[in-house]
């Protein structure tokens, strides 16, 4: 059995610089797949080809989706806080009954002595 452990692969990275198999070959200034932001901006290209105007209509879209997150923050806050006054005012007005309902049994308590 413990022999065995040693044999299992680590699920842990390895530490440190890794030789790759293309250290010993010139580069040619470019790779196949580009660096994330070449991946990003031929991306980018993309979509505007695919849709005519795409920076100016993602823009006006970006805007109705912000318009549209600030209108629902906003009503949740109205919300929270109409809950929050509401629930306030019903624990002050069940503490004022529930005095008032004692005052009334010592009144009654105090009539039938």
């Amino acid at each position: 059995m413990l022999g065995q452990a040693a044999h299992m692969p680590s699920i842990h990275p390895p530490r440190g610089p890794q030789p790759t198999a293309r250290t010993s070959r010139p580069t040619r200034g470019f790779s196949s797949r580009g660096t994330h932001a070449d991946q990003r901006n031929r991306a980018t290209r993309v979509s505007a080809l695919q849709h005519p105007g795409g920076e100016e209509e993602k823009a006006a879209e970006m805007a109705v989706m912000d318009t549209a997150f600030k209108v629902l923050t906003a009503g949740l806050g109205v919300a929270t806080l109409y809950l929050a006054g509401s629930f306030s005012f019903n624990v002050y007005r069940g503490l004022a009954w529930h005095s008032e309902q004692s005052k009334l049994e010592k009144e009654k308590e105090k009539n039938e002595d």
